[in-house]
């Protein structure tokens, strides 16, 4: 029993040294696959979308947005929706507190007929850490 404890103390700690190893760029592509993963088994975003699937998208973007560690992350989990034509991040911070960030999103029309563009806007807690805010209008 003493044995396996001191195997298991001593597993743990090589885990720990390796990973931190690891460099952040592959740590950071793993947990983006992982949010990817999520995201395409949970689609909550047919090919087109209508006022009913936006509910439903802006739940599943809140919870998206709240285990997203970047803002590549999030643009990626966006791109990923089978509604979504495209994304832009925005090339300003609104500066309020905490400050804001929007992404504009062009949603395919559940018609077949001419988009919609929606911001994405949330909250930039620092320590890549963000809040989904609102969706609106563009």
């Amino acid at each position: 029993m003493v044995y396996l404890h001191s195997l298991a103390r001593r597993s743990a700690t090589r885990l720990k040294a390796a990973s931190a190893l690891v460099p952040n760029s592959l740590a950071v592509a793993v947990a983006m696959l992982g949010l990817q993963l999520t995201a395409r088994s949970n689609d909550m975003c047919p090919e087109s979308l209508s006022t009913v699937h936006l509910e439903a998208f802006q739940e599943t973007l809140t919870a998206a947005i709240a285990s997203a560690r970047s803002l590549d992350e999030i643009k990626a989990w966006l791109k990923s929706q089978q509604c979504v034509k495209s994304v832009q991040l925005a090339g300003y911070l609104l500066k309020s507190n905490p400050p804001q960030r929007d992404f504009i999103v062009e949603f395919k029309t559940a018609d077949g007929g001419p988009t919609v563009k929606k911001i994405v806007n949330i909250f930039d807690l620092g320590n890549q850490q963000f809040q989904f805010h609102k969706l609106r209008d563009q």
